[in-house]
């Protein structure tokens, strides 16, 4: 059976369109005559051509050499082959297609264009930076919690190791926004995360107590790559200036993410997925793990769209979120 490859659809009018494919991008174009995002997704959905088209209302003949054109650029893909067990390498190399793509879409958030636009938004790249504290806070004891569901020595040792690396690194980076805020680098940690960072901290407990490997593909998607942590003194720099972030507390996000690196972060994933697995990924766990990581992106993505609504709306913004008291109430 032929099915359209999964993919990114980023929009660029209503007939034509960006695809984030893998570790590729094409442009992609409709003749004019039908809606292409809604012709991707009955596409998406498993629709044939002839479907499409009635739904849509337009010739099938345009659907038709729609699909070829995606043919042609290899986004229509024969699925449904016996797939029972996938090689190690074969795997990694999927993950890692999946994670780039999904990663390349994270950073084209609306976010991310406030942050980047003529306007100075401080409180919200604070606020950002306020709940990646306390997110790093986290990541030690759910790194810690995967080592010990882990079934492979090997996996269980390089989980801890990662842990014991990540233990103290969300101090230096409180310290710093503490210091913007003229507050405690503690008082971060004792304000209320936003409910997406409890929500993310949570999905990845409940893979680290069910599924180490699909941990470990999220691990993936969360360590920056080597060639983005190089850059990222830079980029968290500009960001600061641009945002009147004093550029103390962009270095210290820039250390973070240079350490990660320096201390091979971004192979821990693969290496726990390889240990955990072998001789070979059952083909059920391997789509288990590349849903484990769209998920986890999409909950950044309710994070960053939370941020966003809150610094947009005064009334409901806040950067340090205090705890309910029962004698308040």
């Amino acid at each position: 059976m032929e099915r359209i490859r999964h993919a990114v659809l980023v929009q660029t009018d209503r007939n034509s369109a960006i695809v984030l494919s893998r570790d590729e991008s094409f442009t992609v174009a409709t003749d004019g005559s039908f809606d292409l995002s809604r012709a991707w997704a009955l596409l998406k959905q498993g629709a044939s051509s002839g479907e499409v088209a009635v739904t849509i209302g337009c010739d099938v003949g345009a659907i038709e050499s729609f699909v070829a054109a995606l043919r042609d650029v290899g986004l229509w893909i024969e699925v449904g082959a016996d797939r029972e067990v996938v090689s190690v390498v074969s795997a990694l190399e999927t993950l890692n297609a999946a994670v780039t793509m999904w990663k390349r879409h994270s950073v084209i958030h609306p976010i991310f264009r406030l942050l980047e636009d003529e306007q100075r938004r401080s409180s919200l790249l604070i606020s950002l930076m306020v709940e990646v504290c306390h997110f790093t806070a986290q990541t030690p004891r759910i790194g810690c919690v995967a080592a010990a569901y882990a079934s492979s020595s090997d996996g269980r040792r390089r989980l801890l190791l990662h842990a014991a690396d990540e233990q103290d690194h969300y101090i230096d980076l409180t310290r710093a926004v503490g210091k913007a805020l003229s507050v405690d680098g503690r008082d971060i940690l004792s304000s209320q995360p936003a409910i997406a960072t409890t929500l993310i901290c949570s999905y990845l407990e409940h893979l680290a107590r069910n599924h180490v490997p699909a941990y470990a593909a999220c691990l993936q998607f969360l360590e920056a790559d080597p060639g983005v942590a190089e850059k990222a003194h830079d980029a968290f720099t500009s960001l600061a200036t641009k945002n009147d972030v004093p550029v103390a507390v962009a270095q210290a996000f820039a250390r973070h993410s240079r350490e990660d690196m320096l201390a091979g972060h971004a192979s821990v994933g693969p290496a726990v997925i390889a240990a955990e697995f072998p001789s070979g990924i059952p083909a059920v766990a391997m789509d288990e793990m590349l849903n484990a990581v769209h998920t986890l992106k999409h909950s950044f993505d309710s994070l960053y769209d939370a941020l966003s609504t809150e610094w947009a709306d005064p009334a409901q913004s806040y950067l340090l979120r205090g705890a309910v008291r029962a004698d308040m109430i």
